[in-house]
């Protein structure tokens, strides 16, 4: 029996709340990737091929490689979301970023809310010593040690200095 993957989990999918919290952690490349297509088949994009680099093909039919491409993009975006990026890249290297820094400050602000939840007096919290909650914690969030866990907590959440809008 597998456990789900939680939603604060580095490799769990980017949402649009997240890019609204963390709007000011998504780099010019994945901003533009979700201007071109659009919030939903960004995100699908952004989620579904993170790290990858590839030549977008400028049509469905021009070359095998490229229509193996085209076929596989359009599975996971959708064809109108690739129509688009071929009309707007085609020809060029797609480089769709791994949001790592979105990811990782998802992840420490949620191991701090987290925390202060575990060492709140009751009723508010559950009142546990800071090496009770830290116990806990390295075990929801494995792979993790409790020296990174340390450091995450020492560290307090960036406040952004505006709100950036993506979409």
């Amino acid at each position: 029996m597998s456990t789900p993957i939680p939603a604060h989990h580095p490799i769990s999918s980017i949402t649009e709340d997240d890019l609204r919290n963390f709007a000011a952690l998504v780099p010019p490349s994945g901003t533009e990737i979700l201007r071109l297509l659009g919030v939903k088949a960004g995100l699908t994009l952004l989620n579904g091929l993170a790290g990858v680099r590839v030549v977008v093909p400028k049509g469905p039919c021009n070359n095998a490689g490229g229509k193996r491409v085209w076929n596989y993009l359009a599975a996971v975006i959708g064809v109108d979301a690739m129509n688009v990026l071929a009309k707007e890249m085609g020809g060029e290297c797609l480089k769709v970023p791994t949001l790592y820094s979105l990811r990782s400050e998802r992840r420490n602000h949620a191991i701090r809310m987290q925390f202060d939840r575990l060492t709140a007096p009751a009723p508010a919290g559950e009142g546990l010593s800071k090496f009770r909650a830290m116990q806990e914690l390295v075990l929801l969030h494995a792979p993790i040690t409790c020296r990174h866990l340390e450091t995450v907590l020492d560290r307090p959440s960036p406040e952004p200095a505006c709100q950036t809008t993506l979409f």
